[in-house]
């Protein structure tokens, strides 16, 4: 089997590569989705070279403890640069992560064909092309994110090839003599240096993505299939090797629970349930891979119930198949027991058994399998080739027979059915990439397919949000509820969005479900610390701060989250008089995120209140260059202009285009906006606009029933009357 000429080697090798860019080139443009902010956009590892030590040494600092892949982003951060966002912003630029997703996979596929070739699997390069093409592997190819998936493939199957040049692949003929080894001449010696290369893709595998932990096993299963254990080397080659893939898989199932939250009432089902839950999902998976149609990022999330029958029709078929493809061993040989071992075996840590955080939207997700889908195409191209490989596979490696893309012993019906099946899977593959576009377009689309994807509807929601399309963004969330009554997402930010409106006797309801479902929850304590700010409860929310801060930070996401209630306490300590605890508690929450604009801002106005008037405008400076519409820093920095004491630090043009950036923001209802307004231009000496903008802040406030604010502002009011600009040692009033 390993005859065939060089230039034909390689012309299949490119033919490959060929096959994946064009099946995959719509995917070139597509720009970030779901969960590339948090590993690749918002990964702050990615920015220095202290980061790459972060990656290696600190489990916490990435999503997952997978350092290989994240080296790789921190690799491409540096080829290939950064480019403007929508916003204006520089960011990574989302091609080359695309690109080189792409070339790993088709690199993947070229690998599984050496790998088959030296099995001496007919159809072995067709096998190949399927993997190439199909698009079940979609998700995991053109989603950044899933990175994970295809540089483990790279590393196992490069693994799995020299753990095959090894342990002797192809096979010589079967020895005359019972002790004398296969080999032809009687000598045959395993070539080590073969193993600690593939000892060591082995290990670069796990750290890609530890599901190819189940790598050893499968090759124990093909020498079994192809001609058992001797030398007993092999065998203990294979068993040296399975402690570092168990060792592997259960740091990720630690982390996935205390690092990725897959734990709580989503995952709460005993072994029966998950034992349907597996069986179900083994055939879906299957029926997947025969029809590739409709293809959803997530499907529908079924409710294993024992007492219904049919329920378990679906492992006690798999039990079946397995149980007949053994009883037909004889007859048929071992190999498709084994390609359905292999799948089944490599599908085995997402079948739900063990806890997995995508489980909490779909028990089914395209990418979970990407490794698994190769034994049962290698099976199906083999079929197709129309020999009987399982019987006597390692007679084939006498054979001179040279092989073509395809073979050269196929028949014309074979031949055009496997060019059909590349044309018609390459083309649902390029449809397919398409879903990927961004963010907006993924969830639309999974909405419009699956209806009850509360998950899709909750991230599109968020998206309304941040467009300030509020009635969109809040009927998509009750939306959310109705399917998933207990989504902590959907809750909360419900809470949010009816604070923002003033609803708060509903948002105080959403949150005491928040801490019921999810007692000693960040979402709780943190969303309590909100509410209590909104209704001026300062020490309450200062105490609901602290406690959200005394939740583990797990991995970048849970820095982010102490970052945001250190600035809750930080503002409640502000709004206390507090500053120095103020200033103590921004400065810890600007070191878990330094991108987070409102801590700057209140940092800015709790310096200046302590006399610290030019390094109070760089803070507030900075908070505007990350948010440059954040209220509190325009008006902050605006007071400041325009009333410091301080002559070097005022600036009324500056003052007054930054008070009226805040005003206009707020449609000139915001009583601070337009207090701050006013000072900035009696500061320019435009007393009678001072007043005008006063006196509309100081209706509002009327309005309020906020007496105090009310008497201060007359007071300043007698001032711009008297022609005399606003002054204060702090710049505040």
């Amino acid at each position: 089997m390993s005859d065939d000429k060089p230039v034909q080697r390689w012309g299949n090798a490119l033919l490959l590569l060929l096959l994946a860019l064009v099946a995959y080139w719509p995917s070139m443009g597509n720009g970030w989705i779901w969960d590339d902010d948090h590993y690749v956009t918002g990964n702050r590892t990615l920015e220095s070279v202290e980061g790459l030590g972060q990656i290696w040494l600190e489990p916490s600092a990435t999503p997952q403890y997978y350092p290989m892949v994240h080296t790789s982003y921190w690799l491409e951060r540096r080829i290939w640069g950064d480019v403007q966002d929508d916003s204006g912003r520089p960011g990574p630029n989302p091609f080359g992560y695309h690109l080189d997703n792409v070339l790993l996979h088709g690199l993947a596929a070229l690998l599984l064909w050496r790998v088959l070739r030296l099995l001496a699997v007919p159809g072995a390069w067709l096998a190949a092309a399927l993997f190439a093409v199909h698009p079940v592997t979609v998700e995991s190819v053109a989603w950044v994110t899933e990175r994970k998936n295809v540089l483990s493939a790279v590393f196992a199957f490069g693994s799995a090839w020299a753990w095959l040049r090894f342990a002797g692949f192809p096979l010589a003929p079967k020895p005359a003599h019972p002790d004398q080894e296969a080999g032809g001449a009687g000598e045959f010696k395993l070539s080590w240096p073969y193993y600690v290369l593939s000892f060591l893709l082995f290990g670069a595998a796990l750290l890609s993505k530890s599901v190819t932990a189940s790598m050893p096993l499968a090759l124990m299963l093909i020498c079994l299939w192809q001609g058992g254990w001797r030398p007993w080397a092999k065998l203990l080659s294979l068993l040296l090797m399975i402690p570092v893939g168990v060792v592997a898989g259960l740091h990720t199932a630690s982390l996935e629970r205390t690092q990725v939250n897959a734990e709580g009432p989503y995952w709460d089902f005993d072994f029966v349930e998950r034992l349907l839950i597996a069986g179900r999902a083994s055939w879906f998976y299957l029926q997947k891979l025969v029809w590739p149609d409709p293809l959803l990022f997530f499907y529908e999330r079924w409710k294993p119930e024992p007492e219904e029958w049919w329920q378990w029709l679906f492992p006690a078929a798999v039990v079946a198949v397995l149980a007949g493809l053994w009883g037909l061993r004889k007859r048929i040989g071992l190999g498709p027991l084994i390609a359905f071992l292999f799948f089944g075996g490599t599908l085995f840590p997402a079948l739900g058994f063990l806890n997995v955080y995508p489980h909490r939207f779909s028990w089914v997700a395209d990418h979970f399998q990407y490794h698994a889908c190769v034994g049962v195409l290698a099976l199906f191209a083999a079929i197709l080739a129309g020999r009987s490989w399982w019987t006597s596979a390692k007679d084939e490696a006498s054979s001179s027979r040279v092989e073509g893309p395809l073979g050269s012993q196929w028949s014309p019906a074979a031949l055009v059915l496997s060019l059909a099946l590349l044309v018609v899977l390459g083309g649902l593959t390029w449809r397919q990439c398409g879903l990927y576009q961004n963010e907006e377009v993924l969830w639309q689309k999974t909405m419009e397919a699956n209806p009850k994807a509360y998950a899709a509807k909750v991230n599109m929601a968020a998206i309304y949000w941040e467009r300030n399309q509020l009635e969109l963004a809040g009927d998509l969330y009750r939306e959310a509820l109705e399917e998933d009554p207990i989504n902590h997402s959907a809750l909360f930010a419900l809470a949010q969005m009816e604070m923002q409106q003033g609803k708060l006797t509903q948002a105080g309801e959403k949150l005491q479900k928040l801490a019921a479902v999810y007692p000693g929850s960040w979402e709780a304590s943190f969303g309590m610390s909100m509410w209590h700010l909104h209704r001026g409860q300062y020490p309450q929310a200062a105490q609901q701060a602290r406690v959200a801060l005394q939740v583990p930070a797990r991995g970048p996401s849970g820095l982010i989250q102490r970052a945001k209630a250190g600035l809750n306490l930080g503002a409640a300590q502000s709004l206390q008089g507090q500053w120095p605890q103020a200033e103590n508690s921004l400065r810890q929450a600007i070191a878990d995120d330094p991108e987070l604009a409102p801590a700057y801002a209140y940092l800015g106005e709790a310096l200046a209140r302590q006399g610290q008037g030019q390094q109070a405008v760089v803070q507030l400076q900075r908070a505007l260059s990350i948010q440059g519409n954040n209220l509190d820093a325009l008006v902050n920095l605006a007071w400041i202009f325009a009333g410091h004491q301080e002559a070097s630090l005022r600036n009324g043009s500056q003052a007054v285009a930054l008070a009226e950036a805040a005003a206009r923001q707020t449609s000139f209802q915001f009583p601070p906006a337009l207090d701050a307004l006013a000072a900035a231009q009696a500061e320019t000496g435009d007393f009678a606009a001072a007043q005008q903008s006063l006196n509309q802040a100081m209706a509002l406030v009327q309005r309020q029933g906020n007496q105090a604010l009310y008497r201060q502002m007359q007071q300043r009011l007698q001032r711009y009357r008297r022609r005399q600009p606003f002054r204060s040692p702090t710049g505040f009033p």
